[in-house]
């Protein structure tokens, strides 16, 4: 597997807005991967530390550095709209939105359309979804919020996760 050499970004000022420093104890690690030949970065802080804010700036900055296209964003079903709809609204008013809800048909008439620059589903959405989600090439961008939903390697629902984000960054 070929070592991926860093790359380092200003993040002092991310879309055009400062980033507000906060006195929080945020780790944030390289994970490297055995499976993928991608880098991954993984956040691991407590509640109200800002990661919801951290991923979608640094999504913002790969994305108008051209390193990313469209991010999906894989979450718990009570956090779709509370959470992760909101802070996008609140944090970067100029991209448009789709939370991925509702039965298959509904889903998938979301999903089409291409305007949409975040995708929002939920862990069992994601296996609903799976097939045409991997077709999307341009959906190149995840954030798996709650990560211990997959802390059994065997279920479904971690198997479909690691089939569908094997190419994303």
């Amino acid at each position: 597997m070929a070592s991926a050499t860093p790359t380092r970004f200003n993040i002092s000022r991310v879309g055009g807005w400062n980033v507000p420093a906060r006195k929080s104890r945020v780790r944030l690690g390289s994970a490297s991967s055995t499976t993928h030949d991608t880098p991954r970065c993984a956040i691991w802080a407590g509640m109200g530390t800002g990661k919801t804010k951290a991923s979608l700036w640094a999504w913002r900055y790969l994305n108008r550095a051209g390193f990313a296209k469209k991010l999906l964003v894989v979450a718990p079903l009570s956090t779709l709209n509370f959470t992760w709809a909101r802070e996008i609204f609140n944090t970067l008013p100029d991209v448009r939105v789709a939370v991925l809800y509702g039965d298959r048909k509904k889903r998938l008439k979301l999903l089409a359309d291409t305007k949409v620059d975040i995708y929002i589903v939920n862990h069992d959405g994601l296996t609903i979804l799976a097939d045409e989600i991997e077709k999307r090439l341009d959906i190149d961008s995840v954030v798996l919020d709650e990560l211990a939903t997959y802390r059994n390697g065997t279920a479904t629902r971690t198997k479909v996760t690691r089939k569908v984000t094997k190419r994303m960054k």
